[in-house]
């Protein structure tokens, strides 16, 4: 379809920008091209029966983030009852114990599809965009298959592509009897139940079913032993790093935290169990061998999910935001290797879209799916993906100092991102770079929004030079370049990236001083929206701060600003938690806070997880009749938590940037930065501010420190260590690896 690029172009150049906008999606349309995306399926409900003769009391549900095992415990008849789950990342099982103290317990077992409320398949999105090819509910029910045989369960349906998915399950009793069922497992007066569970998900049921019953074949099984070697796995990763405010051990059940927060103000134990429970989710969804962590985490009970894809364009970038920092370096290599995984089907859309060599990383992709997917302008005309993402490629090798995952994957990842530049950028008559048709995600010029406008309608993306392209080209090119000379690689390239670089546009501002959205004259500003693209070199990019050029900056926060200014109506979930991060860049942490507190009363469910929008309709984001669940925003809040407290790039190192006024106490421990890691603690009241930083290779930066303190003294016990004052609060050093240096006041 690249010829369509340019009859896209000569529309524009004759302004002709409405007819513009959907030309390559309509040459699709009319070739006959239909796409698809892999969703995700809920795979069973595993049912316990039970018979009681009276009413329960003293009911508890808890969630043990630090082990990952959940509890139900009640009592009935003065007889304590139990209920323990855990999913083992050591031995790859479904773990469940059921117990009754000083009783027995009596369950009948059973596992059928999952049926989903008739209410939850509210979709936002139109079926016909996304082109889904999914299993229904009835179709799978159909294909289903559940029998018992001994102490096992066997279940398994049939997707959409006619391969089966299913598993076993093992019910061994402590004492009592078992009997099987036409469809499971009863277990009359055990005294206790081990459930075990392995699932499969491509194959043939029967040889799937024979692979399982050896694999759950163990002579010996112990729920506490499979408890420990998981609990060390998992301990490990969600201990990588930690964050404690004052007064935030207050033993408050998350509904008595939410209806604190209510009141207008979070309290310090939501802000710590938010970021702990954003981590959670994060480690619970991904792995370094797994397919990314995507909007829906693992959750989804429905078989129309609205958002479980991966949406390039923020969304999977808001997820992936905390995780170097917070010492998650291993679930992160998910979304590397999952996007250098699809490097032929992105260079087939930089090819067949646009005619130009490289990649061209598609708004909406699944796992094995990276080809053009969701066929309308706002994402088919947006070309930014490649690059954006080749920001996660380069700061992973800034905190790993893999030189080798440099060389082999981030450097040609990067490459081929800077290829497509190459060819999809013209020069205008000033000779300076056009990106066009240019998408700032998904925002439409203020002078082409109609009076009937819907919230979430997009009537005019394709546009010229957005100002988030010229931002992601510039940080793609920079880090490129940097990257080829420390490695002696792709010589011959450089000279042609540096002259790039130098034709790209400069940032322009409007007439009240803040940056424009658009570097064209025929397209306002439109601030009454979810998306802060325009923002990029602030946040998520790091392209100066506010020592390096005040007055840039200023206009940039001016920005920033406005988005808030004109009203919460046009805000979102994860655009609050995106803000926090913002206002963090900024320095404004108490600004950054409001952001918080504003998510924690409209789109915190009572489980913790984040809504898409305000679930009760009280104003403060988009008017949706659904409030679809996403946990971007839990993420976000990690990442808006973890800005407030540091801010570090291949070149700066600064603490408690954006502290706000509230967070008067605090620490923070084995936080990541390139090339070590930090701890610190504070408190504002009493003028203390202690932290040490660790080198874990050669590690050269400018230091910072906290506005709030004054009188530092710095030490470290390696004399090779290299401090220079550069002013009152400001170093250079150049610490050697395994050295310390000690910070106090």
């Amino acid at each position: 379809m690249s010829s369509a690029l340019k009859k896209t172009r000569k529309l524009m150049d004759e302004k002709r920008y409405k007819e513009a906008d959907s030309i390559i999606c309509d040459a699709l349309s009319e070739n006959g091209y239909n796409s698809i995306l892999g969703s995700f399926l809920p795979f069973a409900d595993i049912f316990l029966s039970r018979q009681t003769t009276s009413g329960f009391s003293d009911y508890r549900r808890s969630l043990n983030m630090e082990t990952g095992e959940i509890k139900v415990e009640w009592k009935e008849n003065s007889v304590s009852h139990c209920r323990k789950l855990f999913t083992s990342r050591a031995d790859d099982l479904l773990v469940m114990e059921i117990s009754a103290e000083s009783g027995s317990v009596t369950y009948d077992v059973d596992i059928e599809p999952h049926k989903p409320d008739s209410s939850s398949s509210q979709t936002v999105l139109n079926d016909d965009v996304l082109n889904k090819n999914r299993v229904s509910y009835d179709e799978l029910y159909k294909s289903s298959e559940t029998k018992s045989e001994g102490n096992l369960i066997f279940y398994a349906a049939e997707n959409s592509d006619g391969q089966d998915f299913g598993g076993v399950l093992n019910i061994i009793q402590t004492d009592g009897t078992i009997s099987n069922t036409p469809k499971g497992i009863t277990v009359v007066d055990a005294e206790k139940i081990l459930i075990l569970g392995k699932l499969f998900v491509k194959g043939r049921r029967e040889t799937k079913w024979e692979e399982i019953k050896k694999a759950l074949s163990w002579e010996d099984y112990r729920y506490d032993d499979l408890f420990h070697r998981h609990e060390r796995v998992h301990r490990s990763l969600f201990n990588s790093a930690s964050f404690q405010l004052e007064k935030s051990d207050a033993g408050m059940s998350n509904e008595e935290l939410l209806l604190y927060a209510y009141q207008g103000e979070t309290h310090p134990a939501m802000i710590q169990k938010m970021w702990a429970f954003g981590r959670y989710l994060f480690i619970s969804s991904t792995g370094k061998d797994r397919p990314p962590c995507a909007l829906y985490g693992l959750w989804c009970g429905d078989y129309n999910p609205i958002f479980c894809h991966n949406v390039s364009n923020i969304n999977i970038q808001m997820i992936y935001s905390h995780a170097l920092t917070g010492g998650l370096n291993e679930p992160f290599q998910s979304l590397l290797s999952y996007y250098n995984g699809l490097i032929k089907d992105s260079r087939e859309n930089a090819a067949k879209l646009f005619g130009c060599r490289g990649i061209a990383v598609h708004g909406y992709t699944s796992p094995g799916i990276g080809l053009a997917t969701v066929n309308v302008p706002v994402i088919m005309n947006w070309t930014a993906g490649a690059a954006w993402i080749s920001q996660f490629f380069y700061e992973y090798y800034l905190f790993s100092g893999d030189i080798s995952y440099l060389k082999k994957t981030a450097i040609p990842f990067m490459a081929e991102a800077a290829l497509f530049y190459e060819d999809f950028l013209v020069e205008d008559q000033n000779g300076r770079l056009m990106f066009y048709p240019s998408v700032s995600p998904e925002n439409s010029p203020g002078n082409y929004i109609p009076d009937d406008y819907e919230d979430l309608a997009h009537p005019l993306p394709s546009t010229i030079n957005a100002t988030m392209d010229i931002a992601v080209c510039k940080e793609l090119l920079n880090n490129l370049i940097k990257c080829c000379r420390e490695t002696d690689m792709y010589k011959d390239s450089i000279e042609k990236w540096s002259s790039m670089l130098m034709k790209l546009p400069e940032y322009e501002l409007n007439e009240d001083s803040s940056v424009k959205e658009w570097i064209h004259p025929d397209f306002d500003d439109n601030d009454n929206h979810r998306h802060m693209a325009h923002i990029y070199p602030i946040f998520p990019g790091k392209e100066f701060r506010k020592e390096d050029n005040r007055e840039l900056f200023e206009a940039f926060s001016r920005s920033a600003y406005k988005r808030m200014d004109i009203g919460l109506a046009a805000q979102s979930g994860w655009s609050l938690a995106y803000l926090a991060g913002v206002y963090a860049r900024l320095k404004e942490g108490d600004k950054a806070l409001e952001c918080l507190d504003l998510l924690s009363r409209s789109c915190v469910m009572n489980n913790f997880m984040t809504t898409h929008n305000d679930w009760r309709h009280m104003g403060i984001c988009l008017p949706f009749d659904a409030a679809p669940y996403q946990i971007d925003a839990n993420m976000g809040w990690v990442t808006g938590v973890q800005e407030m407290l540091l801010f570090t790039s291949s070149e700066r190192l600064e603490l408690l940037p954006a502290l706000p006024s509230k967070w008067k106490k605090g620490c923070i421990e084995d936080f990541r930065i390139p090339s070590g890691k930090i701890s610190f603690k504070w408190n504002t009241e009493e003028g203390v501010f202690d932290s040490e930083i660790t080198a874990e290779q050669t590690l050269e930066t400018v230091l910072l420190l906290p506005e709030k303190f004054r009188n530092f003294t710095l030490s470290s016990e390696n004399k090779n260590n290299v401090l220079e004052q550069t002013g009152e609060r400001s170093y250079k050093i150049k610490m050697f690896q395994k050295s310390r240096l000690n910070i106090s006041v």
